[in-house]
């Protein structure tokens, strides 16, 4: 952080993986330190943390275990906290999902005076084609569960998955009702990719523009770079008062196979994708889908020389597609991107 004469290091945070690309330590520092140690189930996904604290002034000890449960469609149903000292579990948090594996509501226990206490509960809801249209929260702030804010988001079209709107309210406790706050209105490119952004605040009766976000993007629809305009006299300012510049690695994860000449015998489109892929290539090969820390998030046989994968669950972002011959081994891998 800029102290007013140089920068001055406040934290540090720091990953170890395992060959798999998969994060087995991550350690934070700051005023004191923590230490979490994750391990992984048969599917892939974390099973237990452990973690260790310097908190209160003592050395490095192992103080608390998270553990997590799945349903058959891998989404999380229950994480557990359990204090190693006393094998008693502290807190837990619990996950309602819809048929389609949308998150429905969670809710956050806490274990006191042989009593669970509800701590806090967020809910969503979404359209008919999965896409979320408000996400409300809720906190016990020491006389019980009460509201606290709300956003709303709404889209154009069908197909599009990012929303054009946002608009986040507070909840009056005294008129027990939800009061206006701030609204993002999103204009999208040719690509379907955020465009502009205008951020106002209600002034009590009516919206107040305050700046614009532009976004820039490369030939490959990634983010180069934001410039932000304030709003001043009716009118957004020329100059930009603030920049965020983002960078870019290849990255593949371990043991997938870059065959260059395998490429030409397997194509996928659309990319960018929103709804589904088209896998085009040899009957009875294999495809896995993986993020781009390497966890693996769908495998599926290719039964069709055109094969369909379904992949409107999937956050907006980027993943590698991997195909495997009958016998396992890697033929391409090629990167797609879900909008």
């Amino acid at each position: 952080m800029d102290t007013g004469s140089d920068f001055e290091l406040i934290g540090s945070k720091f990953y170890e993986y395992d060959g798999n690309n998969k994060v087995i330590k991550f350690t934070i520092r700051d005023f004191a330190e923590m230490i979490y140690e994750p391990t992984y189930g048969s599917n892939g996904l974390i099973s237990t943390v452990a973690i260790s604290d310097t908190f209160g002034g003592t050395a490095m000890t192992r103080k608390s275990r998270a553990e997590y449960e799945y349903n058959t469609q891998n989404k999380r149903i229950k994480d557990s906290t359990i204090s190693i000292s006393t094998s008693n579990v502290q807190a837990r948090t619990l996950y309602n999902r819809d048929a389609n594996g949308n998150l429905l509501s969670y809710e956050t226990f806490y274990f006191f005076n042989g009593t669970w206490h509800t701590s806090s509960r967020m809910t969503y809801t979404y359209d008919a084609n999965n896409r979320m249209t408000s996400s409300a929260s809720a906190f016990d702030m020491g006389a019980g569960i009460v509201n606290f804010f709300k956003d709303s988001f709404e889209y154009a079209g069908t197909t599009i998955m990012q929303p054009v709107t946002r608009m986040t309210q507070m909840w009056d406790d005294v008129d027990q009702e939800w009061d206006n706050d701030t609204r993002i209105t999103t204009t999208l490119n040719a690509q379907n990719l955020a465009d502009t952004e205008v951020s106002c605040s209600w002034a009590g009766a009516a919206w107040d523009t305050i700046d614009r976000m532009v976004y820039h993007y490369d030939a490959n629809n990634l983010l180069q770079y934001t410039d932000g305009f304030r709003y001043i006299a009716n009118t957004f300012e020329t100059n930009p008062y603030d920049h965020n510049y983002y960078y870019y690695e290849d990255y593949f994860p371990t043991g997938i196979t870059n065959t260059t000449a395998a490429k030409e015998d397997v194509i996928i489109y659309p990319n960018p994708a929103t709804e589904a892929l088209t896998v085009k290539g040899t009957v009875g090969n294999s495809i896995h889908i993986y993020a781009l820390n390497g966890a693996l998030i769908h495998t599926q046989q290719q039964h069709n020389d055109k094969q369909t994968i379904d992949i409107h669950h999937l956050q907006p972002g980027a993943y590698i597609l991997s195909v495997h011959d009958k016998q396992g081994t890697p033929l391409s891998q090629q990167q797609f991107t879900k909008l």
